[in-house]
């Protein structure tokens, strides 16, 4: 078994790391994996730091939280990256690590300077294409000189973290043939692996009439009116005008329609949008990892629409796992992630293909018709997107990386 190093620039106290970062070490450390872990974290979210320890030393994982620097910016991360590189020695020079396991593009930085230094091998969990991600959802505008010149180091470097990484984790097919026929005619001869997010299947279990009765209940919907749904967060890449415009078309079909938003962001904004689309029957709330899972149990469907991209191709959305488990039928657009792959045959959702009013009206039609099973999609679910399969997964890229390892070891013998 190996003593893996993993590196995250996201928090450990943050959702995203409560739902895809700790489970996976959980599972993992049961394949019998040491982890010691380096992440950062905000100052708002010191009152988890406790019972979130207590959670990862039950399961032998050592924890090193650092604080995140938000300000200024650029200069901020720079400095987080040297604290990460500095830290990243001391926990090297204190155990024998065997690989660093990195999470993303920026501690990737610091896993490839490592590799040069000690000769540490990596992972690239890249996720998806990071950079790209920055400057098509405008958090990195290209009118900016400064954002140009980072976005194309973060393009050069992702050239070498390919080169001289040992393992590539993808989160969806459609990045790795588009990474496989770019690197056709280059020397980049990495393996990749595709990992999708996964999401606890005990927590998101399949939708009972019982469950759907008593959510509905305690939301003040009448119980035979048609919920559907919206769960995470709102801005950078989801299309709240054209999901706002397919509720209007659901509403002219079924009046006695709720649009119901499960999100902690953007409150606001929402009931802005659903005011200017003349839109009745809202509901936003807020909620928990633990009350999301409840909530879903409202949904008769569910609706996301994300915004068109090239970085889209690597998109694996975590809703898209969880209303899969719950067993609930969504909308969404093709072109995202793999999604396609699943909802092809209009098994597990529906795919738009343009979004305007006859594809909207389709949708609905299908929506309305009855004709989804909650276990079928819910099988599907726990053939692809399990926190169990994607440990797996990752065990097995982990077990080839240690066998390469004791190899070398021998030969060197």
């Amino acid at each position: 078994m190996a003593k893996v190093l993993y590196l995250s620039y996201d928090g450990m106290t943050d959702p995203l790391g409560r739902s895809q970062i700790i489970p996976y070490l959980i599972e993992l450390s049961k394949f019998g994996h040491e982890f010691h872990l380096i992440s950062f974290e905000k100052k708002s979210n010191h009152n988890e730091f406790h019972s979130l320890s207590a959670l990862l030393m039950a399961h032998h994982i050592k924890w090193l939280p650092l604080i995140y620097h938000k300000y200024p910016p650029v200069i901020s991360t720079i400095y987080d990256l040297w604290v990460m590189y500095r830290n990243t020695l001391k926990v090297i020079s204190e155990n024998k690590i065997d690989f660093i396991h990195s999470r993303s593009y920026p501690p990737s930085l610091v896993a490839l300077t490592i590799k040069k230094k000690k000769k540490i091998p990596f992972i690239f969990d890249m996720r998806g294409f990071w950079a790209d991600e920055r400057v098509e959802g405008n958090l990195w505008p290209m009118t900016n000189p400064l954002f140009r010149l980072i976005y194309r180091f973060f393009k050069r470097k992702e050239k070498e973290l390919l080169l001289h990484s040992d393992a590539v984790v993808s989160l969806t097919e459609n990045a790795k043939q588009w990474m496989i026929n770019e690197w056709s005619h280059t020397e980049v001869n990495v393996p990749v692996y595709v990992i999708p997010c996964c999401c606890d299947t005990n927590l998101f279990i399949k939708q009972t009439p019982e469950m759907k009765k008593a959510s509905k209940y305690a939301l003040q919907i009448p119980q035979d009116d048609f919920v559907l749904g919206y769960v995470g967060s709102i801005g950078t890449w989801y299309l709240l005008d054209e999901m706002m415009q397919f509720f209007k078309c659901l509403q002219e079909l079924k009046p006695d329609s709720w649009f119901l938003f499960i999100t902690n962001h953007e409150h606001e904004l929402i009931r802005r949008k659903a005011d200017e689309y003349q839109i009745s029957n809202l509901k936003i709330v807020s909620a928990t990892r633990n009350e999301v899972a409840e909530l879903l149990n409202a949904l008769d469907a569910s609706v996301y629409f994300i915004k068109p991209s090239f970085s889209k191709k690597a998109s694996s959305p975590v809703k898209q796992a969880e209303l899969m488990a719950v067993g609930i039928p969504a909308v969404t657009n093709s072109g995202i992630g793999d999604t396609d792959l699943f909802f092809t045959d209009e098994s597990a959702g529906i795919l738009i293909h343009d979004f305007d009013r006859s594809q909207f009206m389709n949708a609905v039609e299908i929506l309305l018709s009855g004709k989804f099973d909650p276990t079928v999609i819910r099988q599907i679910s726990l053939k692809h997107f399990t926190l169990q399969h994607g440990a797996k997964l990752y065990a097995e890229i982990y077990n080839g990386l240690v066998n390469r390892i004791n190899d070398d070891t021998s030969r060197h013998v």
